[in-house]
This record gives C-alpha cells, structure tokens and sequence, in this order.
C-alpha cells in the first residue's frame, strides 16, 4: 500500500508541475525534458505524462 501512495504523490507532483510550466508558458518539449530529469522517466513514459496532464 505505501508504494501505491508513494507512486499517487509522484503523479499529483508530475501533474503540479506540468499544469505549473504550462501556465509560465513553457513549450511542451523543454517540460518534456525536466520531466526526464526530474522525475527518472525514460522518453515514453514524460510524453505519456505530458498527453494525460497538458491541457
């Protein structure tokens, strides 16, 4: 169960922070590219990120 929660809280710190740069402007594929830094996620994996919480 703790990984679980622990997996929740990564996501709603993605979305925060995608939702974030979105509003400051920034083009999806510099987010792209922090998202793959920040959090440890291979190409696939920010672009899917990037489609779910881009709005």
């Amino acid at each position: 169960m703790c990984i679980a929660i622990q997996g929740m809280m990564e996501d709603s710190r993605i979305e925060g922070a995608i939702t974030f740069a979105q509003k400051l402007g920034a083009q999806k594929e510099q987010v792209k590219k922090s998202i793959m830094e920040e959090f440890d996620k291979d190409d696939k994996e920010a672009e899917e990120l990037i489609q779910a919480y881009w709005k």
